[in-house]
């Protein structure tokens, strides 16, 4: 395993992403179980969680997790699939020894990951360190695989088919990626990466965003217009408003959920917008079907 840093070239965070999925394919050919299912939720609770599953890949030590149902934990070798809607907060085991796992989704086209370790501020509390995404159709049918095993909770023929398919189009899609850089700066790619994350805590800022990036905010504006031709303000706001459209189809959510989802913090504020973009209330759209199908998740400023 290579050297687990915050500053992980893109490539090398790959081809470990890679090298984990290899690694689960033969264990699960084999006839083990390396994953756990979280409980399932009818609805959201509390102040952090997600609208699609999230995979959590234990590199190294172990991760506790709390939620209404209970503590889960997920040792080394172990994967983690969290249920969506379902509240939780993640935690370190410093008594475990070294942290690090990675965080999978994927949501339409689109696989988003990041390797997690220790904050220094906060040893007891995991950071994203190194956020990337691919974009590829045939992740669509990785997708379905990854809900269809969600809803099964059972270790039989059928959930063991859903992962190892998940873990073959997820190896498949980075064999065939093109290489880090071709698609932009490693600057504008890494922002990009932590607005997919972050896009729906209502702390997020281009002056946060900078700082994660390592840049000054009006260097990372800059070269993000020349190399998308698109602001940053503009980009972020059609994030949320977009993956907002996609959330409206789930009716388990009201119009405040979708809006705290992608970063409103005033469900008002986040109609006036939506009407401004798409001439109609958000209600409206959900009554008209007019949305399309592409999750998205919530998130605080310093943690999962």
């Amino acid at each position: 395993m290579p050297l687990l840093t915050r500053d992980m070239p893109i490539p090398v965070l790959r081809d470990l992403l890679g090298r984990v999925c290899g690694d689960l394919i033969a264990r699960l050919e084999a006839g083990e179980q390396p994953w756990v299912v979280a409980p399932s939720s009818s609805r959201p609770e509390g102040d952090h969680w997600h609208s699609f599953p999230e995979l959590f890949i234990q590199l190294a030590g172990r991760s506790r997790f709390q939620t209404p149902q209970g503590e889960l934990s997920v040792a080394s070798g172990s994967c983690l699939l969290m249920s969506p809607l379902l509240a939780h907060q993640e935690q370190v085991d410093r008594k475990a020894g070294a942290f690090a796992n990675l965080v999978i989704w994927l949501t339409g086209r689109r696989l988003t990951y990041h390797l997690a370790l220790p904050i220094e501020k906060d040893p007891n509390c995991p950071g994203v360190m190194r956020p990337d995404f691919i974009e590829d159709d045939t992740l669509v049918t990785a997708v379905a695989c990854l809900a269809g095993l969600a809803r099964t909770r059972e270790a039989d023929a059928t959930s063991r088919g859903f992962f190892l398919a998940i873990c073959g189009m997820i190896r498949a899609t980075l064999l065939a990626a093109p290489t880090p850089g071709i698609e932009g700066s490693d600057r504008v790619r890494l922002a990009r990466g932590i607005i997919d994350y972050r896009l729906g805590s209502t702390q997020f800022s281009l002056d946060a965003l900078a700082e994660w990036v390592g840049c000054h905010p009006d260097h990372l504006t800059r070269i993000f217009r020349r190399e998308t031709g698109e602001t940053l303000v503009a980009y972020i706001q059609r994030q949320r408003l977009e993956r907002a459209r996609a959330l409206m189809v789930d009716s388990r959510l009201r119009v405040r959920d979708v809006a705290r989802l992608v970063g409103f913090a005033d469900p008002a504020y986040f109609c006036r917008v939506w009407r401004r973009r798409y001439g109609s209330s958000p209600r409206g759209a959900r009554s008209a079907k007019a949305v399309k199908t592409e999750p998205v998740n919530r998130e605080r400023p310093d943690d999962r």
